[in-house]
C-alpha cells in the first residue's frame, strides 16, 4: 500500500474497525434486537464510534514501542556477536 510499514498497519486497523461499526448493527439483529432499533442512525454512529477509542490507543502504543525500539536497537545490534 505504502512505503511505511507502521502507515499500513494503521490503515488497516482503522479500515478493520469500520468494517465491524458496520457490520454490527446488522449482527444484532441476528440476535433479537429489532430492525428499527438497530438500523438508526444513532446505531451506527454509537458502532463507528466505539472502535475509535481502542484503535487510537494501539496506535499509541505501537509508536512508543517503535520509539523504545528504536532507542535501544543500536544496542542490542553491538551486543550481539559478528
Amino acid at each position: 500500500m505504502t512505503r511505511s510499514v507502521c502507515l499500513d498497519v494503521a490503515v488497516a486497523m482503522v479500515l478493520f474497525g469500520l468494517t465491524i461499526g458496520l457490520a454490527f448493527p446488522f449482527f444484532v439483529m441476528l440476535l433479537g434486537v429489532s430492525r428499527e432499533t438497530a438500523l438508526t442512525p444513532t446505531t451506527f454512529a454509537a458502532c463507528l464510534s466505539a472502535g475509535i477509542p481502542p484503535i487510537l490507543l494501539i496506535a499509541d502504543l505501537a509508536f512508543e514501542l517503535g520509539v523504545l525500539m528504536a532507542d535501544h536497537l543500536p544496542g542490542v545490534a553491538e551486543a550481539l556477536p559478528a
